[in-house]
């Protein structure tokens, strides 16, 4: 017999990208994780960002989207509308 679940709540932590903040997104991303872990490498023209992910896959974010750091340390790109459907603030 099949039941029903939900997913327990899943705190992370979020910036969002825009052209004048790459500088604090890129020490945030870096704070205690090693360089080869992930990082932002290197800021592109328009104010995007290369992000290495956990798998090593680089991807392009752009001013807009957000960088998600979740419990297991590991960095994901989210498009604004994506991020706003599956992630509210946590008040404080």
């Amino acid at each position: 017999m099949n039941k029903r679940y939900r997913m327990k709540p899943q705190y992370v932590e979020a910036m969002q990208l825009t052209k004048e903040n790459y500088p604090d997104v890129h020490r945030w991303v870096h704070e205690g994780i090693p360089p080869e872990a992930n990082s932002i490498i290197l800021p592109n023209h328009g104010g995007c960002a290369a992000l290495r992910v956990g798998n090593g896959a680089t991807v392009h974010v752009m001013p807009g989207e957000w960088i998600v750091r979740g419990p297991d340390g590991r960095h994901r790109a989210f498009g604004a509308k994506l991020f706003e459907a599956e992630f509210e603030e946590d008040a404080p």
